[in-house]
């Protein structure tokens, strides 16, 4: 494996690649094409959308006829105005931060929007030692703003094809194809992401409950992250959680997981501690290790979470806490979670979801069915057949 790793500083020195991987930082390369010739890949991974970085190796990888796989999701993102759109762009603009920043203090002026220049500037020098004429550079340069300012919308183009796509359910086959996609180079596999789930679920065992307690896990959603919320929205909904459980701790015990990589530890420990310092909060830990010993899972959003679909996959009941009225919530809108609209009804809801889980066998099997495609555990075996079956055709075609 050969991994191309994109930060705004350039990698530590003292990360080495292995035997089996090797990692390539943007830093030592002037463009897409460069790398992939320093490297002298196979077959490429990435996404078939107008993410810089991704557009960048679809063009170099046409280029230089290496084949690129790319993949489909079957979850939307939460749509959002154009408006919206504009300013959540302009104030990530001028962040000082990145959320990837390993150390926090490491702040710079404008660093998010340096960074973003960056790796426009790597695409075009990309789209340059591909020889691609001035005119074509003009017209891609106003189709990925566009295609930004819509939001995804449509959520498939097919300017940024590859060689080919797999997709996470069968559902995505008709709109690709709408979208100008080829259909020979379409295939259901579903998501390797959910396949240790999947595998696990199975192996689940009961946990004795500490002093009969509930068990409550909130799982968190990194909107304000991607600009859904402000700050203050989010930190609202939290201490509203958090002050009315444990207003009960005699009966029920709560425990945070926040996303690994795209929302602050400390950020939630602020906000916790000062209410209930005994209330664990962890972030890189495995999911499922929660999940195994959880009686309820709560959060604020529910589709568009992979943690949440793992929690439904396990069968767990869950609550939506919905303080702000957001729409099209996909777990709501097919019966699988209870919504609690105010923060004064936490208890009783999850009370509630205990007694009459909504979330039958049969809406689980049908959700799966629409978005996942197969229970099997097995998507990643599947798409790795259609790794090795590209790179052996495509050996054919050099030879």
């Amino acid at each position: 494996m050969i991994w191309f790793v994109y930060q705004p500083d350039k990698l530590n020195s003292s990360l080495h690649s292995s035997l089996d991987d090797t990692i390539l930082d943007i830093h030592n390369f002037n463009n897409a094409i460069e790398a992939i010739k320093h490297a002298k890949p196979d077959l490429i991974y990435g996404s078939a959308t107008w993410d810089l970085m991704d557009y960048s190796f679809t063009i170099a990888s046409k280029f230089l006829n290496i084949p690129k796989l790319a993949e489909f999701y079957s979850l939307k993102p939460t749509p959002r105005s154009q408006t919206t759109l504009v300013k959540l762009y302009t104030s990530r603009f001028f962040e000082n931060s990145t959320p990837t920043d390993a150390i926090q203090t490491k702040k710079q002026f404008m660093r998010r929007g340096r960074f973003y220049v960056y790796k426009f500037l790597f695409l075009l020098k990309t789209m340059k030692a591909a020889k691609m004429n001035v005119l074509k550079v003009i017209e891609n340069f106003f189709l990925i703003i566009h295609r930004n300012l819509k939001d995804y919308k449509p959520i498939f183009d097919s300017h940024f094809a590859c060689t080919f796509h797999w997709l996470e359910s069968e559902k995505l086959i008709e709109p690709l194809v709408n979208a100008g996609f080829e259909p020979s180079n379409l295939v259901v596999k579903g998501s390797p992401m959910f396949d240790k789930v999947f595998q696990r679920i199975h192996d689940f065992k009961p946990i004795k409950k500490n002093e009969n307690k509930i068990r409550v896990l909130l799982i968190t959603s990194s909107l304000f992250e991607h600009g859904f919320w402000t700050k203050e929205q989010r930190d609202n909904l939290i201490r509203e959680i958090v002050k009315n459980i444990s207003k009960h701790k005699g009966e029920i015990e709560l425990t945070v997981k926040i996303h690994p990589s795209s929302e602050i530890l400390s950020d939630y420990q602020s906000l916790i501690n000062p209410i209930d310092s005994s209330i664990q909060i962890y972030q890189k830990e495995d999911i499922l290790d929660f999940l195994e010993s959880t009686d309820v899972v709560l959060s604020f959003i529910s589709g568009n979470a992979s943690a949440m679909i793992y929690a439904l996959i396990a069968r767990k009941p869950i609550v939506i806490c919905n303080f702000y009225d957001l729409q099209d919530d996909l777990f709501l809108k097919n019966g699988l979670a209870l919504e609690c609209t105010k923060s004064s009804e936490i208890i009783s809801t999850i009370h509630k979801v205990i007694s009459l889980n909504p979330a039958t066998e049969e809406k689980i099997e049908e959700y799966v069915k629409e978005f996942l495609y197969k229970s099997d555990g097995k998507a990643a075996e599947r798409i790795s057949d259609i790794i090795m079956r590209l790179v052996e055709r495509n050996k054919k075609i050099t030879e």
